[in-house]
């Protein structure tokens, strides 16, 4: 039996029982994970959801000003824990609503993780199709760069730049290019590299096409797939390091509304006033899991190599 054969149904022919090999790519096999894929897509946009209202819509959505200071109001409980509707999630040690905060720091978190994966993958796509179509010494040099950048940690990284350009929006959204791009540019030069051997590279270069051309109309669109995949992982992850960042004082400055400084600004409050750390420490987890479920069931989509499974 073939070994592209997984599964194998018999057949009775009279009193002769006939194992018939039924192939992997079958359609009845292949509907568990389709429906799989399915299910963990759905629960990454109910996830995402919220979020993504609250990053476009946020200025219409808010019912106080984020950056407003009510001292009368502060530490009010939200309304689950015995608050009032006037501040559904609660206010902070000064006063400000909880609520609007989270949404005005959904708008700008996500900003922030959109422009640097936006300028990591510009970089990264750039150098991966580079070392992958020239090979040689651009490609050695290319991929050392590489390693030395995936060397340095990104907490440091931002450190050595707020000490160059201060802290605040510039240098997170610097710091995320600069921690990722190396992921585009290994991805896309492994991508370039199997895209080199296939035929349609060979016949545009015996029709004349240029390197460059060659790179853009031709491998460009056909590494799109999984640079939509590694985008979208690093959503996730850019909006984690951005908190990271932000509370550690490298980020977004007061008093610009940013999850990673509700969380600095409620860790004194921990005893008395959880949900001021607690609400945008669960807001970070469902839009880094809503995040990463869904470029897992892109991969599975996307992927030609895993479709076929």
């Amino acid at each position: 039996m073939s070994e592209s054969h997984s599964l194998a149904r018999p057949h009775v022919h009279g009193s002769i029982i006939e194992i018939i090999p039924v192939p992997d790519d079958a359609p009845l096999s292949r509907a568990p994970r389709r429906r799989r894929v399915g299910r963990v897509m759905a629960l990454a946009l109910i996830l995402l959801l919220p979020v993504l209202l609250f990053g476009l819509f946020g200025p219409w959505m808010l019912l106080h000003d984020p950056a407003a200071i009510s001292p009368a109001h502060a530490l009010r409980p939200p309304v689950f824990a015995g608050g009032t509707w006037i501040f559904p999630l609660g206010t902070d040690h000064t006063g400000r609503d909880m609520l609007s905060r989270l949404v005005d720091g959904a708008r700008n978190s996500l900003m922030v993780a959109f422009f640097g994966v936006a300028l990591a993958g510009t970089i990264g796509t750039a150098v991966g199709l580079l070392a992958g179509y020239f090979r040689g010494a651009t490609e050695e040099v290319l991929m050392r760069l590489v390693d030395m950048q995936l060397a340095i940690p990104p907490i440091l990284l931002a450190v050595l730049l707020a000490a160059v350009i201060g802290g605040g929006l510039l240098t997170v959204i610097v710091t995320l290019a600069v921690t990722f791009w190396p992921t585009y540019a290994r991805v896309v030069r492994a991508e370039t590299l199997i895209q080199m051997q296939q035929d349609y590279v060979a016949l545009a270069r015996v029709a004349g096409a240029s390197r460059w051309r060659i790179m853009r109309v031709h491998i460009l669109p056909n590494v799109l797939s999984v640079l939509v995949v590694v985008a979208t992982l690093q959503l996730g992850a850019a909006v984690g390091l951005e908190a990271a960042l932000t509370f550690l004082g490298l980020g977004m400055q007061p008093p610009a509304s940013a999850w990673g400084l509700m969380i600095s600004d409620g860790k004194l409050y921990m005893s008395q006033a959880w949900w001021i750390p607690a609400i945008p420490g669960i807001a970070i987890v469902i839009t880094v899991l809503g995040a990463n479920l869904l470029g897992d069931s892109l991969r599975d989509r996307l992927d030609p190599r895993l479709r076929q499974l």
